[in-house]
C-alpha cells in the first residue's frame, strides 16, 4: 500500500473505531475489517479473496480495512452503512458526509488553533473578533465575505459550502479544506488535515 503525503506526523485524535472497555478486538464483514486497540495481524491485511484491501485507514483508535471508500465511511460515520443505494440514498449520503465534515472541521480548528498558540504564533486573548469569529463560529455556518485569510492559524472550512457548489466565494490564503463532495475526496482531505492516515493499494 502507498500512504498519501500528509502535513503532519501520524494520525491525530479523531473519529475512528472504538471498543468498549479498551479491549483489543476485530470486527469483520465480507467487505470491511475493523481492528481496534491493537496492530493488525499480517493475515488481516488481506481480504477474503487473499488480496490486499483497496483502502486502509488508521486512526489513534484502530485500523479500518475495506475495498471501497463507502466501507470506510460506514465505520467512521454513524448510520452511513445503512443508507440505501438509491437516488434518495445518494442525497442522504451527501448530507451525512457534510454533517460529519462540519463536526470534524470544528475539532481540527480547535486543534490547530491550540497548537499555534502553544508555539507562540498568536494570542487568543489578544485577538479581535475579526479573527475569532471566522475561526470559532460553528462550522455548519459558512464564513461569509472573507476574500483572504492571512492569519498564522489555518482556517478550516468545508469545500462544498463555496463555489462552484454555492454562490459563495471561497476565501484564499491559509485555508485548510475538508471536501465531502464525494467519499474519496472526504477521506483524502481528512488525511491532509491529519485526522487519519489513508493508505490506498497500488
Amino acid at each position: 500500500m502507498s500512504e498519501m503525503n500528509t502535513p503532519n506526523q501520524g494520525p491525530a485524535e479523531g473519529p475512528g473505531p472504538e471498543a468498549a472497555g479498551g479491549t483489543a478486538v476485530a470486527f469483520a464483514s465480507r467487505d470491511v475489517l475493523t481492528v481496534v486497540d491493537r496492530d493488525p495481524e499480517p493475515h488481516e491485511m488481506l481480504n477474503n479473496d487473499g488480496e490486499r484491501w483497496q483502502y486502509a485507514v488508521a486512526t489513534d483508535r484502530g485500523t479500518i480495512f475495506a475495498d471501497s471508500a463507502t466501507g470506510i465511511l460506514g465505520v467512521l460515520i454513524p448510520g452511513y452503512a445503512d443508507i440505501p443505494q438509491s437516488t434518495e440514498g445518494d442525497q442522504q449520503a451527501t448530507v451525512a458526509r457534510w454533517e460529519f465534515a462540519a463536526q470534524v472541521a470544528q475539532m481540527v480548528q480547535e486543534r490547530v488553533a491550540g497548537e499555534a498558540e502553544a508555539e507562540g504564533l498568536w494570542d487568543s486573548e489578544a485577538a479581535d473578533e475579526d479573527v475569532l469569529t471566522p475561526l470559532f463560529q460553528p462550522k455548519d455556518q459558512p464564513v461569509e465575505d472573507l476574500p483572504m485569510w492571512a492569519h498564522p492559524v489555518p482556517l478550516v472550512l468545508i469545500w462544498t459550502d463555496y463555489s462552484p457548489y454555492t454562490e459563495r466565494l471561497a476565501p484564499r490564503g491559509n485555508v485548510w479544506w475538508i471536501d465531502p463532495s464525494d467519499e474519496l475526496s472526504l477521506l483524502k482531505t481528512l488525511h491532509e488535515v491529519d485526522v487519519l492516515s489513508l493508505m490506498v493499494s497500488n
